[in-house]
């Protein structure tokens, strides 16, 4: 592929990157129960987590998908159904039961373009430029879901529906990709190896470190607004800060990932879990909501250089037709898996051994996270080298 044509394949990479964390039926779970007071709580739950669960089993499927179709015309024909199905939400919502169609077809879409973005730097770029657009690709991704939060919460002031038209901001990513998303070039032995593909070693071991981390990151995500009102720390505002300040510490993370990883390479395993189990320790030991933030940062600087390195270390140890599947199970897979285990695990042991205390639930996660990171410590020192 020439030169020109990657550089300009960038820009609708990092574009479909910039949308990775957009999510409308989290922000507005409040509103969506308001609009439907015949539907339960359970199933306005269920609607919003059908999208999740969706985007984590059809990710098993992308590989074949892009096989058949091209991953090119497999993310535009995605963006163009996630731009639709927009409008169609926001015109026609006559029940709950539309809301969960609209729901998998999110969740299938979610699928489809969040892959193409690692997968496509694996595949097309080399040394420097994959390390660099990886880095940009976690700046990017933090950067979309804080701005997507923000614009979602003053649509959803207008109307609950009139928040899915944030939707309509992937028409200029939809545009580059058109113009841009790198072509496939598929060589006879790739098409073999495609056929007799499966899941090797490294993708189970980097997609497990991946889960693991987001069991232990998710605690924050479930717990805060709660252990905020709990101490009486602040108010909800404050739970909203603290989100934001999270993203900003992930596209701090995202935009030092580089020269991180360069120094410390596989090391950031270690730094990462470190630095989650700490942070649990000084959230769980204060009353300021100074050191709250500053924690939260620190929790989102960590998860900025480990998803980013889980992605880069599998790419040097898979075969290039393995890169859509490394991609899904990384960045779909181990994601919402860990979001959906970690209150369903955490909460219920801690529960059994603490009680209701949500500090307990820190305090556990952090001697798990500080455990992880010094058999990081033993394994990298038994091996002589990085992990």
């Amino acid at each position: 592929m020439k030169t020109n044509d990657l550089k300009k394949g960038k820009y609708a990479i990092l574009s479909l990157a910039f949308l990775t964390m957009i999510s409308v039926l989290n922000v507005i779970t409040s509103s969506l129960k308001t609009a439907f007071p015949e539907a339960s709580t359970l199933s306005i739950q269920l609607s919003v987590s059908c999208a999740g669960l969706t985007t984590m089993i059809v990710s098993f499927l992308t590989q074949k998908i892009y096989q058949k179709v091209g991953r090119r015309n497999a993310v535009i024909g995605s963006l163009i159904l996630l731009i639709v199905s927009s409008l169609l939400v926001y015109f026609y919502h006559p029940s709950i039961v539309v809301i969960y169609i609209y729901s998998l077809i999110f969740g299938i879409t979610g699928s489809l373009y969040i892959p193409a973005v690692t997968s496509a730097i694996i595949d097309f770029y080399d040394g420097p430029d994959k390390l660099d657009l990886l880095s940009k690709q976690s700046v990017m991704s933090s950067a979309g879901g804080m701005l997507f939060t923000f614009v979602i919460g003053f649509l959803a002031n207008i109307s609950w529906n009139t928040s899915f038209l944030v939707y309509l901001l992937a028409i200029p990513s939809l545009l580059l990709c058109v113009l841009y998303y790198p072509r496939d070039i598929e060589t006879e032995e790739t098409a073999v190896d495609n056929k007799k593909s499966k899941v090797s070693t490294p993708i189970i071991k980097y997609g497990l470190i991946a889960l693991t981390f987001i069991v232990c990151f998710g605690v924050y995500m479930a717990n805060i607004s709660f252990y905020i009102a709990e101490k009486e720390i602040g108010t909800t505002a404050l739970t909203g800060i603290l989100s934001s300040v999270l993203m900003i510490g992930g596209i701090i993370g995202g935009a030092l990932f580089k020269k991180m990883s360069e120094k410390l390479d596989n090391k950031i395993f270690i730094v990462s879990f470190a630095l989650l189990g700490l942070c649990y320790i000084i959230l769980a030991n204060t009353d300021s909501a100074i050191v709250c933030g500053i924690a939260s940062l620190l929790i989102g600087f960590a998860q900025g250089i480990l998803m980013p390195q889980c992605m880069l270390a599998v790419s040097r140890e898979i075969p290039q037709d393995q890169s859509v599947l490394g991609s899904a199970v990384i960045c779909n897979i181990a994601p919402f898996a860990g979001n959906l285990l970690s209150p369903i695990i955490v909460t219920s042991i801690s529960t059994l051994l603490f009680g209701d205390v949500i500090r307990s639930r820190f305090l556990m996660v952090a001697v798990f996270a500080l455990l992880i990171a010094v058999i990081f410590v033993i394994n990298t020192v038994k091996k002589g080298k990085t992990v």
